[in-house]
């Protein structure tokens, strides 16, 4: 085999498979869950942020755009009975940055609108309520990767975000509004890390010379 032949060979078999093109989201959680295996991320009850910020594992949450304060769990009660576990909470317009220190394959979470007029933390809106419109920008480094508008429209609703590697969620209240939407039941997958761009030179490099010591034996 002449090693144009070998390098034809080679170049063909990687080519059978790519990248996805763009992130993906989707409102079912078990469907979700079962095709990502994504794991579980708790939320401590620790309340208000100092800074404006928190770090759990590889994953930060922080406050930017309007919001002015972040919480995990709210102690001795709870922001939202509609969510499991502990929740996450902001001050103003719930704008939140979410970003990873390892790449991630796959992030999850329910946002919960309350329908509850009136003052006060659980399950009400703390103010008059609206039906609040939200971005998702999904970032791998400064590529955007993934974008959707969407509005929870009074209800608890999922959002699973999977299809391709992003290491930074940033989430707007497009709607600019002051009143409650909680974020819960966090799920995440760090991203297998990927093999050396130089490998398939490396391997291509092997199968040549094995294939010209194999012609020259007598």
């Amino acid at each position: 085999m002449t090693f144009n032949r070998i390098l034809t060979a080679f170049a063909g078999t990687i080519g059978l498979a790519g990248p996805a093109l763009a992130v993906t989201v989707t409102h079912d959680q078990a469907a979700f869950l079962g095709a990502t295996g994504a794991a579980a991320l708790v939320i401590p009850n620790t309340g208000v942020q100092s800074g404006g910020a928190g770090t759990i594992g590889p994953i930060t949450f922080s406050i930017t755009g309007q919001s002015t304060q972040i919480y995990f769990g709210l102690p001795g009660s709870e922001w939202s009975t509609n969510i499991s576990g502990n929740d996450i909470a902001l001050s103003s317009p719930e704008d939140m940055l979410i970003t990873s220190s390892v790449k991630l394959d796959a992030f999850g979470f329910f946002l919960d609108e309350p329908t509850t007029p009136g003052l006060g933390n659980t399950d009400v809106c703390n103010a008059d309520c609206f039906d609040t419109t939200f971005t998702f920008d999904v970032f791998n480094g400064t590529s955007l990767v993934g974008s959707f508008t969407d509005a929870p429209g009074g209800t608890t609703k999922y959002y699973g975000f999977s299809g391709m590697v992003f290491d930074r969620i940033v989430v707007n209240d497009v709607t600019g509004t002051i009143d409650n939407e909680f974020f819960g039941d966090f799920a995440y997958s760090i991203a297998p890390i990927p093999l050396p761009a130089s490998l398939p030179l490396a391997l291509l490099g092997l199968g040549a010379l094995a294939a010209l010591r194999r012609r020259r034996k007598p």
